[in-house]
C-alpha cells in the first residue's frame, strides 16, 4: 500500500488556513463582547430615563391634583353661606385640616368616613395637617380631595385667621383684599417608599382669588335683602350724600333669614361696613319703578383704609338710569 504523505508546501498551507480560522473566531468573539458590552452599558440608562419619566408623571399628576383641591377649597369658600346657612361663618372662611391622617398614611388604611375637617384648629397663626377628602354640608358629603381614596394624602396649611371653627374670625374684604396666602395644599412626598425624591412645593390658595367672587356673592345677597326691606325709603339715604349701611340700626335689629343680627354671618364679619346707600326719595312711593345699581368703584370716605373702599348700593328709579 502506498503511504499519503504531504509536501512541506502542504503542511504550510495548512498551518496558514488554520491561523486564519483561529484569528477569525477570535476577532467574532471580540465583535460579540463589545456589543454585549454596549447593550449591557445601555441598560441602567434605560431603566434611569424610565424612573425619571415615571417621577415627572407622578409630580405632574400631584400638581394637577393639588390644582383641583384649591379650586374646590376656593369654591367652597365662596358659597360658603349657601353651604351652612345664617348662622355659620360666612363667606370667605375655610375649614380646618384633617388631624386623624398624615401624609405617610397609605390611602388603603385612611379611614374616608372619618377623613373630614377636625375643628377648631386656631390654636396657632398657621394650623398643619392634611387636605380633608371632603366636608360635611347638611346630610351630605362635599368632595374636597376626590383622589383620597386612591393616592397619598395631601398636606393642608391653613391661615388660622380665616377657618371656620371656632367662631369669631372676622373674614370681609378688609381681610380678602390683602396679599394673603389662606391656605397651602401640597404634598411632602410623592410616595412614601421613596425617600430620596425631593418634595412638591404646594400650591397657595390666595386671598385675592377668592376676595372678587365673594364680595359679588356677598353684594348679590345684600340687594335681595334690601329689595325686600320696607325701612329704606325712610332712611334718609338720600342723595347726595347718602349713608353708611351700618347706620340702618332698625335692619339691624330686625331678623334676617330667621336670626338676629348679631347672630347672622353679615353683621358678625362687619362686612355692613363696606357699603355705603344711596337712596333716590321717589322710591318712597311703592309704586315707583326702582332697582338697585352696584357701582364697584365704591365711595370714597374720610377715613378710608387703603382697599376697604366701601361698595355703592343706589336705588334709582328706571327712568333716569
Amino acid at each position: 500500500m502506498k503511504s499519503l504523505a504531504l509536501s512541506p508546501g502542504d503542511l504550510q498551507q495548512q498551518r496558514s488556513a488554520a491561523r486564519r480560522a483561529s484569528g477569525f473566531v477570535a476577532l467574532s468573539m471580540l465583535l460579540m463582547l463589545v456589543f454585549c458590552a454596549a447593550a449591557w452599558m445601555h441598560v441602567p440608562d434605560a431603566l434611569l430615563l424610565s424612573r425619571e419619566d415615571s417621577r415627572a408623571d407622578r409630580a405632574l399628576h400631584n400638581i394637577k391634583r393639588s390644582a383641583r383641591v384649591v379650586d374646590a377649597l376656593a369654591a367652597h369658600s365662596v358659597m360658603y353661606h349657601d353651604h351652612y346657612g345664617p348662622s355659620g361663618a360666612g363667606p370667605g372662611h375655610v375649614p380646618c385640616p384633617d388631624t386623624d391622617a398624615h401624609i405617610d398614611l397609605p390611602p388603603e388604611r385612611r379611614a374616608l368616613s372619618r377623613a373630614g375637617p377636625n375643628p377648631p384648629c386656631a390654636s396657632r397663626p398657621e394650623v398643619h395637617g392634611v387636605t380633608p377628602a371632603h366636608i360635611s354640608v347638611a346630610t351630605l358629603r362635599a368632595g374636597v380631595d376626590v383622589e383620597a381614596g386612591v393616592g397619598y394624602p395631601l398636606s393642608y396649611a391653613v391661615l388660622s385667621d380665616v377657618v371656620n371653627n371656632p367662631t369669631g374670625r372676622i373674614v370681609n374684604t378688609e381681610l380678602l383684599s390683602q396679599a394673603t396666602t389662606l391656605a397651602r395644599i401640597g404634598v411632602a412626598r410623592q410616595s412614601a417608599h421613596v425617600a430620596s425624591q425631593r418634595p412638591l412645593l404646594p400650591l397657595p390658595l390666595r386671598s385675592h382669588v377668592v376676595h372678587a367672587p365673594v364680595k359679588r356673592r356677598v353684594t348679590s345677597w345684600l340687594i335681595n335683602q334690601l329689595a325686600s326691606s320696607t325701612l329704606l325709603p325712610s332712611s334718609g339715604c338720600h342723595p347726595p350724600t347718602g349713608c353708611e349701611l351700618s347706620a340702618l340700626y332698625p335692619l339691624k335689629k330686625a331678623l334676617v333669614e330667621g336670626v338676629t343680627a348679631e347672630r347672622h354671618w353679615f353683621w358678625r364679619n362687619q362686612w355692613d361696613l363696606g357699603y355705603w346707600l344711596m337712596v333716590d326719595a321717589i322710591c318712597a312711593d311703592s309704586s315707583a319703578s326702582c332697582r338697585w345699581h352696584v357701582d364697584p368703584a365704591g365711595v370714597a370716605t374720610v377715613d378710608e383704609q387703603p382697599g376697604t373702599t366701601p361698595v355703592l348700593l343706589t336705588l334709582q328709579d328706571v327712568s333716569v338710569l
